[in-house]
């Protein structure tokens, strides 16, 4: 005779619980699921009204500019009218554009309304570079500004023996041109004056031409004892009413001068 099965014995507390787990379970589930759908329309709404007129970029100024026009600046910005302000970020236009090599210094300004206002400081012309095969504008740092074969300004000029590789905005990099910078770096305001002529070409070494007279340093060594022995030589002329045409401190021990 088979065997009849056992009753199963349910309990009315154990059936309640499961039944409000259940319910946690789906209250739980429909929660995280409002959430997505809502974090997906605020993210959707956030990029439609990221991209929307309200925030479009409506105009660029650049202001500053000589050497570079307005279209280089513009684009190596990056930038163009119509673009969220929202993804804007001034330190990289800033970044962009202080890579060009004519660029000095730059400052990008948020001015109302929606507007993006780009400042430029160029780098200036500082001296008349004349080489074998031209004249070119050179600024402090040896670099190249452009062709100065029209009529030049009232600058210093640095004479060197020797073609130039470089292109606009690039350093120059030739030692007689470094030799000529280090040397107007290292002389005093008095002998600045009158727009002078460092000429470097081998026939002189390192020579500073003036209007009045010249100095002949050689070489860069020794400067401190070669300025001291040209200001000897300059005190002496002055007590003595001479006229110097030629100082002559390649060797600052034992100066010489040619008087007029």
């Amino acid at each position: 005779m088979a065997r009849q099965p056992s009753k199963v014995v349910r309990s009315q507390k154990l059936a309640s619980r499961r039944r409000e787990v259940r319910r946690q379970h789906a209250r739980r589930r429909r929660r995280v699921t409002f959430s997505v759908f809502v974090l997906l329309m605020l993210s959707g709404g956030g990029w439609a009204l990221s991209r929307s007129s309200l925030f479009a970029l409506e105009g660029i100024e650049v202001t500053g500019t000589k050497l570079l026009s307005q279209a280089e600046i513009l684009q190596a910005s990056g930038l163009h009218t119509g673009q969220s302000m929202l993804s804007l970020h001034a330190d990289r236009v800033r970044e962009r554009i202080g890579r060009l090599p004519l660029v000095r210094e730059v400052s990008v300004d948020r001015i109302p309304t929606s507007r993006i206002r780009i400042t430029v400081v160029e780098r200036v012309a500082a001296f008349v570079l004349t080489t074998t095969e031209s004249r070119w504008y050179v600024d402090d740092e040896a670099r190249l500004l452009g062709d100065a074969s029209g009529d030049a300004p009232a600058l210093p000029r640095i004479e060197i023996d020797a073609p130039l590789s470089a292109d606009i905005g690039d350093r120059v990099v030739t030692p007689a041109l470094v030799d000529a910078l280090d040397l107007w770096k290292a002389l005093p305001d008095s002998l600045r004056g009158g727009a002078p002529t460092i000429d470097v070409t081998p026939a002189a070494g390192l020579t500073l031409v003036r209007s009045d007279y010249e100095i002949r340093f050689g070489t860069l060594e020794q400067m401190p004892d070669k300025l001291r022995a040209i200001g000897l030589v300059l005190d002496r002329a002055l007590r003595t009413r001479d006229r110097v045409l030629m100082v002559d401190v390649r060797s600052p021990s034992h100066p010489a001068a040619r008087l007029g």
